[in-house]
């Protein structure tokens, strides 16, 4: 059953029967397609077309165009497709590969072009493989929608609207998730015919950790979390010459974060964490006070109980650039903050701009107090090593130096 969105008066139901008979178990030969014009409360039968039978009784789907009432999809061991509000059904070409159980269908809402359908694709015992697969042109050709997803029936599909993620459940291989949906949705020929192509990024939130419940150890049912941050894709129709290099600026324009971006060709996704550039690595140039034999390079060694700083942004807008071969896509997208936090923005971006503005100057400074040590070390080291009549002259010049100022 399903309700049509443009008009949620308009609802079809499709059942399998045999000859007008209720559907008991047994053979069938045709299946019953009936459509409602008041939501449901009178029904008329529309069609008895083989194409809405096949085996609908434990898994039979009815989708409808988001834009269009009269257009509708149903999916049993066939699948077929209407034009006219169910009069007439046609069967849409198989996809690439044979048979198939077609358990459920997805339609994007912003362009009715773009689908997905979950099916079995074939018998196991002959050896091919089972998949989701991805229309771009209203359901005339079909391309595998794969990437890492195990090989297994996909019996439903379903879309998590507020972050735009697809949802599937499987046979046996537990729920997947295809995190952003927004460069699928971006996809057209003439970004496939394009070189480079920055997709328009969603909004990002500014999660921040709370105390998570007690789980058991190795916890079996447990998912994985989808990467922090705000999710950059671009299209490569082929490799670039050198990796692309994506640049992060804030409202101010200043730059908050460079990145390196993938070079594949195809769809590439980069996550940008929500950090700025790290700061400054307290170095030391000398050798620790209790180890005078450990030897110190040029570049110094890191200060014990000291690691660069990162700060996390603030929620705002900002706009990420896309670098290649010469070219360069600037693309805006917003920052937001936490839903559960209870501070307003003001209140969450205060305290992260003072200790952006306050932890590279610290930083320098210790740095800076390093070199001190350094040449400080470097003069004792010098007056150790001078001849005893030489030492005993810097010993009278000191003293001289401090009798002058007592008398001052």
């Amino acid at each position: 059953m399903a309700i049509a969105p443009s008009n949620p008066q308009r609802i079809y139901a499709m059942f399998e029967t045999g000859d007008g008979i209720p559907w008991d178990g047994g053979p069938t030969e045709s299946g019953q397609l009936w459509r409602s014009e008041d939501g449901g409360h009178h029904w008329d039968l529309i069609t008895r077309n083989r194409n809405a039978m096949g085996r609908a009784h434990y898994y039979s789907r009815v989708a409808v165009s988001p834009d269009d009432e009269d257009e509708a999809y149903f999916l049993t061991a066939s699948f077929a497709r209407s034009t006219d509000g169910g009069h007439t059904l046609e069967a849409v070409p198989r996809m690439r590969a044979p048979g198939g159980d077609h358990h459920d269908m997805w339609i994007d809402p912003t362009n009715a072009n773009r689908m997905i359908v979950a099916h079995d694709q074939g018998l196991l015992y002959l050896g091919t493989e089972n998949a989701i697969y991805v229309s771009f042109d209203d359901g005339e050709n079909w391309q595998p929608l794969q990437t890492n997803l195990p090989h297994a029936p996909v019996s439903g599909i379903v879309i998590q609207e507020h972050f735009n993620d697809l949802v599937i459940s499987t046979y046996g291989r537990g729920f997947w998730i295809l995190d952003d949906l927004t460069p699928l949705q971006q996809l057209t020929s003439d970004v496939m015919d394009s070189e480079a192509h920055l997709f328009e990024p969603r909004a990002a939130y500014r999660f921040r950790s709370i105390t998570p419940p007690s789980v058991p150890y190795d916890d079996p049912t447990v998912g994985e979390d989808p990467e922090y941050g705000a999710s950059i894709n671009y299209w490569l129709k082929n490799p670039a010459e050198s990796a692309p290099t994506i640049t992060i600026q804030n409202g101010a324009g200043e730059l908050v974060r460079s990145l390196d971006g993938t070079n594949d060709a195809g769809l590439n996704r980069v996550h940008w964490d929500l950090l700025d550039e790290p700061s400054t690595q307290v170095r030391l140039l000398t050798p620790p006070m209790y180890a005078d034999h450990m030897e110190v390079g040029s570049e110094g060694r890191d200060a014990p109980g000291t690691s660069p700083m990162t700060v996390l942004q603030a929620p705002g807008i900002y706009s990420v650039t896309l670098a290649v071969n010469g070219t360069e896509q600037t693309r805006s997208f917003e920052v937001q903050k936490d839903p559960n936090s209870a501070g307003g923005e003001a209140e969450v971006t205060a305290p992260d701009s003072l200790v952006q503005t306050k932890a590279e100057p610290v930083w320098h400074r210790a740095n800076k107090m390093a070199r001190s040590r350094t040449r400080a070390t470097w003069m004792s080291a010098a007056f150790s090593a001078l001849p005893s009549s030489c030492a005993r002259a810097s010993t009278k010049l000191r003293s001289t130096c401090a009798s002058r100022a007592r008398q001052t």
